[in-house]
């Protein structure tokens, strides 16, 4: 019986965790990334939902072969319903990646673009402007570079800076959605319904690691910021934006653990087809 390539497939979706990419954990552009790739990888699994579907529940098959009954419907709806969620998740993830690119915590790169054009171009964040027009204010900002004689600005807005550009990076996202693709493809047309309900659990296996991608970048950002002097680079409270940021990434996970729920309705709606005894051979 062929599954859909289990191994290689969270194998890569293990390549997508915080832990995995400490490099990105660093900056906001990478934290950034990292977010984004957890929403490219929700919405190829969104993909092969729905293909996996279109493979067991199909309607074009010979006719004496379509899935009509009840129980066909009632796998179609679950796995419909986990495609759309899935879907939306990785809409999602994508703001929230942009979010992350505005949270910049002390000594993370950033890109000075304001009134002073002789000194824009990179920069660190020195953290909160200490002159004493604002050093009770917190709302202007220190910036240094570490490797030039040049003083620190001061008193530069947040929105006068954004985040570094991130690195380029190997996340393996390409490979995943390759490996996810073939091995739909080599599964067999109206495959019977005890090979229906492994390919369904393969994808509630992925759903579950891509769970995990998610949690550890919530977590990871999380202790990153923590009891940090972070800014808001649109101007928005930080602390806000912090919370924002992490508990959307919390109810993402929670989110991918109804979609779960939904492939494990599929199942039992599979296991019951495969319960039923076998219709007699039509008369000729």
């Amino acid at each position: 019986m062929r599954g859909l390539n289990t191994a290689t497939v969270i194998d890569l979706l293990n390549g997508l965790r915080a832990d995995r990419n400490p490099e990105l954990t660093a900056t906001a552009a990478g934290r950034s990334t990292g977010i984004a790739a957890a929403a490219a990888a929700t919405q190829s699994l969104a993909s092969a939902i729905t293909d996996v579907a279109d493979t067991i529940c199909t309607l074009r098959a010979d006719p004496s072969r379509r899935r009509t009954g009840a129980h066909w419907r009632d796998v179609r709806h679950a796995c419909d319903l986990a495609a759309e969620r899935t879907s939306g998740l990785a809409d999602q993830l994508t703001g929230l990646a942009a979010e992350a690119l505005l949270l910049v915590t002390d000594m993370e790169p950033v890109h000075y673009r304001g009134s002073i054009p002789s000194r824009h171009g990179p920069h660190v964040l020195a953290g909160p402007c200490g002159c004493r027009h604002h050093q009770h204010r917190g709302d202007r900002l220190r910036l240094s570079l570490l490797l030039d004689d040049l003083d620190d600005l001061r008193c530069v807005r947040p929105r006068s800076i954004t985040a570094a550009p991130d690195e380029p990076h190997d996340l393996p996202l390409a490979a995943f959605d390759t490996a996810l693709r073939e091995a739909i493809a080599a599964v067999a047309p109206v495959p019977a319904a005890h090979h229906a309900i492994c390919l369904v659990q393969n994808l509630s296996l992925f759903t579950g690691r891509t769970r995990t991608v998610v949690s550890s970048w919530a977590t990871t950002i999380d202790q990153r910021l923590h009891g940090r002097f972070v800014t808001s680079l649109d101007g928005t409270s930080p602390a806000d934006r912090h919370h924002s940021l992490t508990s959307g990434l919390v109810q993402a996970g929670a989110t991918l653990a109804r979609v779960q729920t939904d492939l494990h309705s599929a199942v039992t709606a599979l296991r019951a087809i495969d319960a039923e005894p076998p219709r007699p051979a039509a008369p000729h």
